[in-house]
């Protein structure tokens, strides 16, 4: 008898395990829509004939993102509890209970309302956590979203290859910044944290020239047309011609910062010679209003002001808006006939909506303005240009300041005349109203279709920015030189992008890109009166001023077109194989002149003629790439590649051309190989990378 009724027992729970296994590994097609979470759960109850057990206060007012595709049972109710804090565990082959998460490692969470990236990104972001104690039917363990606990490490998602990934998992050396960190280090531009990237170089050249960025030594001091580092918003890819522009942008609400280094020209295309930056910005999200706020004040009158609020308008449509105000009295005073600081002024916003059409199609838009005034740099210039002067020695204070002042100059022993002084406050004396003044503004939209194991993506963004600048060239209280610049540059970008999603070893990303940009740029260098008629230096005011004796005009047109496709293998659970090839198609034209004339009381810059313009060749280029990378264990992993890159040539312009320069310059290539090593050491607190590299620069 005794026996008998421990074979019921078994006999039991065989087949309870049985039913709910096969239960479990039915795929049924569903369509539950982001909706309030017991309407979803009661949704999947009607579809499957499935009893739920849960708290009505537990489920409170959460929301859930639905859930869609051919899924099998456990698939579905991941999709609905994800991002919610809860799990389940079944009770019998058909009842369901629904239990608060239990704390765990450190992991990410996504909200309701999110793409399929972004629901693959919160899957890779859990993935390396400890098993949850409740399970799926069918043994596996329920899906899971932990909290972050203090203890270790959470799990950095890139796209770097144009698909999500565990930055782990990756074969490219790369760095992440994420949005906690850029807040904890209250970043505003480029400069705030390339500092802590490796074999990263960060060149302030002021407001006029901008912020460059180089990596691995890769830079464009040798001079050329186009740019050594892409720049991408988003995933889309901004300016060829001037990244430094796109760079000393304000940056707003950024979910995180990704910096690719070596060459990435199969994934990135055109400059991306040393390496690539993605600014990943903040989205939409669906499941509640949030919203942070940040002040700082500091020294000099410095006053910062930034603003987050996110709304969820309906089940489909959210709305995300930031805005920041800054202004600074300035740390240097300006004692000289013009007056002013180096204050700044600046504002600017950004509007983002997300519009769930349909279960399948979602639609990110984004808008982004931002004003930056002030009149001159902290950085004291070094322009002096006193002529004959300049032939005794570089020795202001003993040779040249007693000369300023024996025109009837006013120099204190405070006047900071030399580089790199002024940050701490200090005083100069110039005649002239210097002034920075920068609008930029950028819009964005991707729509993104999901099919059962595929997705397509358009992507698209503009950037417009305009720069004018007023500098002192001679620095002194003088009216002896000074010049005028603007800058004004457009660029628009579009992308088709194709990815499977398969569940497979195997699986591939490939597009189409189409780039557009315009780079104008003028010049006007005015020179005092007094040079020009003869006699003594005087003020602004004094004996005529300035006339205007330089003009300068450079228009650029620049159009890429490339085509890519990079796969994705799984040889075996450990061995790992990206590989990828791009084709490029580039042209542009570029023209320019300038009139040179001190006499000339009224200087006319003539327009520019075909003979102004370059001969710009076409330029052609295969971009291929391989890597392979090996898990040596869950927490680390070997890689080696073999990337290229190139930047594009171009034609001299005919003044060149007529000076013995020749008529086009050749592309740049760059063939890189690495090896790589990077994983996580003391139970998940430490993580590490490093790299070996060898790269061969052709036609530099």
């Amino acid at each position: 008898m005794r026996n008998s009724l421990v074979a019921a027992i078994v006999a039991s729970i065989v087949g309870f395990s049985a039913n709910s296994a096969a239960q479990a590994a039915i795929r049924r097609a569903t369509a539950i829509p982001p909706q309030q979470l017991t309407t979803a759960l009661r949704a999947l109850i009607d579809d499957r004939e499935l009893q739920i057990v849960y708290s009505s206060d537990l489920l409170g007012e959460r929301r859930s993102a639905g859930a869609n595709g051919e899924l099998t049972l456990d698939e579905a109710l991941t999709q609905i509890l994800s991002g919610t804090g809860l799990v389940y565990t079944y009770l019998d082959a058909s009842t369901v209970t629904i239990l608060p998460k239990q704390p765990t490692a450190s992991a990410v969470t996504v909200p309701s309302g999110v793409s399929r990236q972004e629901r693959r990104n919160w899957r890779l972001a859990s993935s390396e956590a400890p098993a949850p104690t409740t399970q799926g039917a069918s043994g596996e363990p329920a899906a899971t979203a932990t909290s972050e606990d203090g203890t270790e490490l959470y799990e950095v998602i890139v796209t770097a290859q144009k698909r999500a990934q565990k930055l782990i998992d990756v074969p490219i050396s790369i760095s992440a910044v994420d949005a906690d960190t850029l807040e904890a280090l209250r970043v505003e531009q480029v400069g705030d944290y390339i500092f802590s990237i490796p074999n990263a170089t960060f060149i302030d050249q002021g407001a006029f020239y901008g912020q460059r960025v180089t990596f691995r030594g890769i830079s464009d001091f040798a001079g050329g047309r186009f740019d050594v580092t892409s720049v991408l918003l988003d995933d889309i890819g901004f300016s060829a011609m001037n990244s430094a522009v796109v760079l000393s942008t304000g940056l707003l609400d950024i979910e995180r910062i990704e910096v690719l280094r070596g060459p990435q020209g199969t994934l990135s295309g055109r400059n991306s010679l040393g390496g690539s930056i993605n600014i990943v910005t903040a989205k939409p999200q669906m499941d509640a209003i949030k919203g942070s706020m940040t002040v700082d004040v500091g020294r000099f009158g410095t006053q910062y002001f930034k603003g987050i609020l996110n709304v969820p308008l309906s089940e489909r449509v959210a709305v995300r808006t930031a805005a920041f105000q800054s202004s600074s009295d300035g740390a240097m005073r300006n004692v000289g006939p013009a007056g002013g600081s180096s204050g700044t002024d600046m504002f600017g916003g950004r509007a983002a909506v997300r519009f769930l059409a349909t279960d399948k199609l979602t639609i990110d838009a984004a808008f982004g303005y931002e004003s930056r005034k002030r009149d001159f740099d902290d950085l004291v210039g070094h322009n002096f240009n006193l002529g004959a002067v300049e032939s005794v020695n570089d020795n202001w204070v003993n040779d040249k300041l007693p000369i300023l002042e024996s025109w009837g100059g006013s120099y204190p022993g405070e006047i900071s005349l030399f580089n790199q002084v002024g940050n701490n406050g200090g005083t100069v004396s110039r005649d002239v109203a210097e002034y920075v003044n920068i609008e930029d503004w950028t819009a964005s939209l991707r729509a993104s279709y999901e099919l059962d194991r595929h997705t397509i993506e358009l992507l698209y963004g503009h950037f417009d920015y305009e720069l004018r600048f007023m500098e002192d060239y001679d620095q002194t209280e003088y009216a002896w030189w000074k010049g005028y610049d603007g800058v004004f540059s457009q660029t628009d970008s579009l992308e088709l992008r194709f990815a499977s999603d398969y569940s497979g070893p195997f699986n591939w990303v490939a597009g189409i890109s189409q780039l557009r940009e315009s780079l104008d740029s003028e010049s006007t260098d005015f020179i005092g009166m007094w040079a020009i008629l003869g006699g003594t230096p005087r003020y602004a005011g004094g004996d005529g001023g300035y006339r205007a004796a330089y003009y300068e005009q450079n228009v650029n047109d620049f159009r890429s077109f490339g085509v890519y496709a990079n796969v994705f293998w799984d040889i075996s659970p450990r061995l790992h194989l990206s590989a990828g090839v791009r084709y490029s198609r580039e042209t542009s034209d570029a023209g320019g002149n300038f009139i040179y004339d001190e006499t000339d009381p009224n200087l006319v810059l003539p327009a520019l003629t075909p003979g102004d313009y370059a001969a710009n060749p076409t330029l052609e280029e295969f971009s291929p790439r391989i890597a392979f990378n090996y898990d040596v264990s869950k927490a680390s992993s070997v890689y080696v590649q073999y990337s290229t890159g190139y930047r594009a040539g171009y034609g001299n312009s005919p003044l060149s051309i007529s000076a013995n320069a020749p008529e086009a310059v050749d592309p740049e290539s760059l063939r890189n190989y690495e090896i790589g090593f990077k994983g996580r050491l003391l139970d998940n607190r430490l993580s590490f990378s490093t790299a070996v590299f060898y790269m061969d620069y052709t036609d530099l």
